[in-house]
């Protein structure tokens, strides 16, 4: 019996060859497909991607001029899921088509779920691409054993999931929301120079202090000192660098977002990852 399969789309006003260019570099994927993985990386020319069940593998066909995507996700399991995408020329535009393949295992509702996560990773490449801003809709994630990754609907104690882990400036995702990710992390000594040239970046103090000193359009800098419970708000394009002498923290921003921002001040410390966030163990 023949497996089932939908084709999930979305057009793009931008070239073909610029989309197909950017959709792939592997290191885009946590921008345009968060729930696929929270993090990327390339070992010995091989690319993994981090997962809530640890890491997996992941591999485009090679590059061609025909615009296809096909790619291979290999789960922490061994299993391989192989995924086909096109990107087709449209004139100066594009249509990204994705083929979502149905499982055996699959329900009515599983199905139907996984092809609006699709549908929500096309629409986030879309505005990328075109500089145009999202509009409301769940991140993305993976779901069943076609997708991998994502976040459960159970409630989180901030408290616990602080505990889980001990890595300072190396957030977790604790929830997400539209287009957002809600991220916890530990804090210790000093992060680095960085901006985030298209959003702000909110910060809740949990426990201890966080010190985040601003520089102005002038070279100008003032630090502000923050206590548990205290909320502030780095506005984008602005300059900053967070310190701490202990302590944790709550923030909210867009998923994708870099921990060391589009762009940073010499080199990162080596107690600060430079992350888009990484899923709770």
């Amino acid at each position: 019996m023949a497996s089932q399969s939908r084709h999930v789309s979305e057009w793009i006003d931008r070239r073909a060859a610029d989309v197909y260019e950017y959709a792939s570099d592997p290191a885009n994927l946590p921008k345009w497909a968060p729930g696929l993985g929270s993090a990327v990386e390339e070992v010995d020319g091989h690319w993994f991607v981090e997962t809530p069940s640890g890491r997996a593998g992941f591999a485009f066909v090679g590059r061609n001029e025909y615009g296809v995507l096909d790619h291979e996700v290999t789960l922490p399991s061994g299993e391989v899921v192989h995924n086909p995408m096109r990107v087709v020329p449209d004139g100066d535009a594009c249509e990204v088509v994705f083929t979502l393949r149905r499982l055996a295992d699959m329900t009515d509702e599983d199905f139907a779920r996984d092809a609006s996560l699709v549908q929500a990773d096309l629409t986030r490449l879309k505005h990328l691409l075109e500089g145009s801003e999202p509009s409301p809709g769940r991140a993305p994630e993976w779901a069943g054993s076609v997708r991998i990754g994502g976040m459960n609907t159970k409630p989180v104690n901030l408290t616990e999931a602080l505990a889980s882990f001990d890595d300072v400036y190396s957030p977790r995702i604790v929830a997400r929301m539209n287009d957002y990710d809600v991220r916890i992390a530990h804090t210790l000594g000093e992060h680095v120079w960085h901006v985030h040239e298209d959003t702000d970046e909110f910060f809740l103090v949990l426990d201890g202090r966080f010190d985040i000193a601003i520089r102005d359009a002038a070279g100008v800098e003032t630090t502000v000192v923050l206590h548990k419970g205290d909320t502030f708000v780095v506005p984008k394009g602005t300059e900053h660098k967070p310190s701490s002498p202990g302590g944790s923290i709550l923030m909210f921003e867009p998923s994708g977002t870099l921990t060391t921002g589009d762009r940073h001040e010499g080199e990162v410390p080596g107690n600060v990852d430079s992350t888009t966030g990484h899923e709770l163990p």
